[in-house]
């Protein structure tokens, strides 16, 4: 019994390894999909850390997507130069103009950025659609039906202090994070956004640190809420700013060591 048990779980291990064998032979990346029209993309941003991705095949095939390790998100009309004051308004008919600070934003150019990365493993079915089309996701790979909706949740930190907090009012347009930055440590952290070594708070002192080159004294006196009532409310604790200033020691020595292997 135990023998066939054994053989049972070297079997299933090389139909599973077969399988992705195959999958990363017919995988196509994600944003090559959406860029040839095979898959359609919508990021809806539900705040700082979270958003949701819907990705639907548009094509009467099968799809096995490849999953990109980190990505960017924007807001679209800062795409088109529309800063803070000019309001969202077409688009949502929720935008008032008044993205003036970090909770401020209802307008596209009034809200920060974001990066961070996909979470494959929590990807379902839309509409119906779980099933054979929620099974194939997971491993970097994600395998949608013909004419189907997936949803996968990004884990995400803003990257423009001083800007509106990420709202599902904001419509945005999700991008390779290469063309949003290429500082190698904010790639680093955008693919350990939402790992359980790194907490919220101290991803997101560390993202502002790099993208925006807050000082650590600044960083210190930012605060989630400002009352005359109740005071003021730090946003970050002394210990995320310790863990913050341990990373980035951390992914300095790394980067060092990998430019000294590659001379």
């Amino acid at each position: 019994m135990r023998t066939a048990r054994a053989l049972l779980f070297v079997w299933t291990c090389w139909l599973c390894n077969f399988s992705l064998a195959e999958d990363s032979l017919s995988a196509i990346n994600l944003f090559n999909a959406a860029e040839a029209g095979q898959v359609d993309i919508k990021f809806i941003a539900m705040d700082e850390s979270r958003a949701n991705v819907l990705v639907k095949n548009m094509t009467d095939l099968p799809l096995v997507i490849q999953l990109p390790e980190a990505i960017a998100a924007v807001p679209v009309l800062a795409q088109f130069g529309q800063g803070p004051g000019q309001g969202f308004g077409q688009g949502n008919g929720q935008g008032n103009g008044q993205g003036n600070g970090q909770n401020g934003g209802q307008n596209g150019g009034g809200t920060q950025p974001v990066g961070g990365n996909l979470n494959g493993g929590q990807g379902q079915g839309i509409g119906g659609n779980a099933g054979n089309g929620a099974q194939g996701i997971g491993l970097g790979f994600m395998r949608i039906p013909p004419r189907k909706q997936l949803k996968l949740v990004a884990s995400t930190v803003c990257l423009e202090h001083g800007k509106g907090e990420p709202n599902p009012r904001v419509a945005y347009r999700m991008v390779p994070l290469s063309e949003y930055t290429d500082n190698p440590q904010i790639a680093k952290l955008c693919r350990e956004v939402g790992s359980s070594h790194l907490s919220q708070n101290t991803a997101q002192a560390i993202a502002w640190h790099l993208a925006n080159r807050m000082s650590w004294d600044e960083l210190a006196n930012v605060n989630s809420i400002e009352s005359k009532y109740l005071g003021n409310v730090p946003y970050f604790q002394k210990r995320d700013l310790e863990q913050a200033k341990a990373w980035i020691g951390s992914a300095s020595e790394q980067q060092t060591v990998q430019l000294i292997s590659s001379n």
